[in-house]
């Protein structure tokens, strides 16, 4: 392979001109950039911050507990999945450490973030029950809103438009029922309430408040990782040396 070579194919080099400019014509190359400079951007804070390093000994409890958690603890089991992979051992290893420090980094990096970023989240990871019903007068919203109070069902309501518990996230919301749920409690009827030139009787069946519980907590450190990549790459300056 010539040094100016990137990869070989049938025999012929291809440079990394060449291969960029392949990237680029199929619309890949901007994602392909993208996981260059997020990698940058973890290799660098994990060399300045030297203690989120994972000790040898670690590491290798980390691979046994590995393989023993995906049943291959088999020689021949392991090398099997190494080829269905596509990779040899050293490049697990080197793939799994990078795992193991870059979730190590996120965590760490979302410690102090995490219960503010959740109360900012919250109005959105909150979910709220409703069945409505939507006319196009008052009068005839505050018939129905009787009619309802003196028990008649919402799928009962003929002529007019109805939704029965549909679920939606609080904060997505018109602040008009926004502030009209915090005034109720579940089971109780909203409005009438105009809303884009149609009057609405709604019912709260049921407010669903998030808890910061260990999958929410691992979603939302998710959310701060990619938003500190985001960060960085922002940060860097960047000067692609093909033409």
């Amino acid at each position: 392979m010539s040094s100016s070579a990137f990869i070989t194919v049938n025999e012929q080099p291809i440079t990394l001109e060449q291969a960029t400019y392949y990237l680029q014509i199929a619309g890949k190359f901007q994602p392909f950039l993208l996981e260059i400079l997020h990698q940058h951007a973890i290799n660098q804070a994990l060399q300045i911050h030297s203690h989120l390093q994972f000790s040898n000994d670690s590491v290798e409890q980390l691979l046994i507990n590995f393989r023993v958690e995906q049943e291959l603890t088999n020689p021949q089991d392991f090398e099997n999945w190494l080829v269905s992979h596509g990779i040899n051992y050293e490049t697990f290893r080197q793939q799994y450490i990078r795992y193991l420090t870059s979730e190590r980094l996120k965590h760490w990096l979302s410690q102090s973030r995490l219960q503010p970023y959740f109360e900012q989240r919250k109005p959105f990871l909150d979910q709220v029950i409703l069945s409505w019903v939507v006319v196009k007068t008052k009068e005839l919203a505050d018939t129905l809103r009787q009619q309802i109070e003196a028990g008649t069902e919402f799928e009962d309501l003929t002529d007019v438009d109805v939704a029965i518990a549909e679920l939606f996230h609080y904060g997505d919301l018109p602040v008009e029922i926004q502030d009209a749920i915090a005034e109720v409690q579940p089971g109780r009827l909203i409005g009438p309430l105009l809303l884009d030139h149609d009057w609405y009787v709604l019912r709260l069946e049921e407010l669903q408040l998030a808890e910061l519980d260990d999958a929410l907590a691992e979603q939302l450190q998710d959310e701060i990782f990619a938003q500190w990549l985001t960060e960085q790459v922002s940060a860097m300056s960047v000067k692609l040396e093909v033409n």
